[in-house]
């Protein structure tokens, strides 16, 4: 029952008067993914001025508010209406209030210490932003991870989808983690604890963090390093602790963080690799279905381009073309349909020379570029070596 922290402020403008009017107006700040399958029954008895008996219902994920009396609650609150008002406005410690006996509960006590976990705080609305047409503004936020940020071939990418979403209306911005002062997390659990919601470094998370509290739709775009993100994107990932909370709730059939704040936005995962195969992001697109259970947004998008180094060959500009097609449109269906199409999906993924190719091509890159600097000449980016233009002739001769 008694905790470790101190628990959020409250906005006292959007308690009610009375305790029964704030009962009642409890399943409007429920939280449906803290409840999981939880069917049960909360009966609050509560005397003098502005109390009542009144009765939360949940079942089915949804949460339903009456008067009256139980017949078999799992739970009963006995408490004075002015002594529970005082607790909803943080004036009270709960906890203690029940130590020294200034209210009494009967049934599951493991129910009562979820009820922080099932319903919010109450908070105002946020007012949305619009078009001047008059529809709604889609914010996108694409945190950005590769260590040549501005220059990669995920940066090619990342940026024709946003040129999609923004053909749409949609407001973009783009955060190079590069340019960022991120601290590696150490896991104190500080953001939990003494200060909840809140690290004890002092860099540019925080206002990271409110970006992504902020925006619909949160896209990561990282190139595959070692079977998974970059270091930069790992180490934004793992700050993001101080936007869940430190319970454990069931989920399904599995346990997880319940979000602190409630989760409004959606996922969209951009990635290329060197490999010719598509395989290779199995790994990393796993991690990403588990973001996507922990965290409560979901992932409707996934482009992801294997043979990513053909996106800056000029020369094979024409073949490309067709990826960058599907990226843009892949912008535009995530503002438009609210997802990615999955034939937009596979057109990213479908390799544009075979595997043998480039495999040979690259290689064939490699013994050039070693060779160089061997004989103390790097090759600096130009084609030194007739084994590789012919090899390029090849693979671009036009069929016509």
């Amino acid at each position: 029952m008694k905790r470790q922290f101190t628990s959020q402020p409250v906005d006292l403008s959007l308690i009610p008067d009375t305790a029964k009017e704030l009962i009642l107006r409890m399943p409007q700040v429920f939280r449906a993914e803290a409840a999981g399958d939880l069917k049960a029954e909360i009966q609050f008895n509560l005397s003098g001025e502005g109390g009542g008996e009144m009765i939360l219902s949940i079942s089915g994920g949804e949460c339903t508010a009456r008067e009256g009396e139980a017949l078999s609650p799992a739970l009963t609150i006995i408490s004075s209406a002015d002594l529970w008002l005082k607790i909803a406005r943080r004036e009270i410690d709960p906890a203690r209030a029940l130590m020294d006996g200034l209210y009494e509960v009967k049934g599951d006590m493991n129910l009562l210490t979820r009820m922080r976990d099932l319903f919010r705080p109450p908070t105002k609305e946020k007012k949305e932003k619009f078009t001047p047409g008059g529809e709604k503004k889609m914010k996108i936020l694409a945190i950005q991870g590769s260590p040549r940020p501005k220059t990669s071939n995920t940066e090619i990418l990342l940026q024709e989808f946003l040129k999609g979403a923004q053909s749409q209306g949609a407001q973009t911005e783009t955060v190079y983690l590069k340019e960022k002062e991120i601290h590696s997390c150490v896991g104190c659990y500080t953001c939990w604890t003494k200060t909840p919601g809140v690290c004890v470094f002092k860099d540019d998370m925080p206002e990271l963090l409110e970006k992504v509290r902020n925006c619909g739709i949160l896209v990561y775009a990282t190139p595959l390093h070692n079977s998974n993100v970059t270091a930069l994107t790992k180490a934004f990932q793992e700050r993001l602790l101080p936007l869940l909370d430190p319970h454990l709730i069931k989920v399904g059939e599995t346990y997880r963080h319940p979000p602190r704040y409630r989760v409004d936005r959606k996922i969209v995962f951009i990635s290329n690799c060197g490999f010719p195969e598509i395989s290779h992001f199995d790994g990393v697109r796993q991690v990403f279905r588990h973001i996507e259970r922990n965290s409560g947004a979901p992932l409707i998008g996934e482009i992801l381009m294997p043979a990513g180094e053909l996106l800056k060959n000029e020369g094979m500009r024409e073949m490309v073309q067709g990826v960058l097609d599907a990226a843009h449109r892949a912008g535009v269906e995530v503002v438009r349909d609210g997802r990615v199409s999955k034939e937009t999906e596979a057109q990213i993924q479908k390799p544009i020379i075979s595997a043998d190719e480039l495999a040979e091509t690259a290689n064939l890159w490699w013994d050039s570029y070693l060779e160089g600097i061997t004989q103390g000449k790097a090759t600096q980016g130009k084609i030194e070596d007739i084994r590789l233009l012919l090899k390029g002739m090849a693979l671009l001769i036009s069929p016509k």
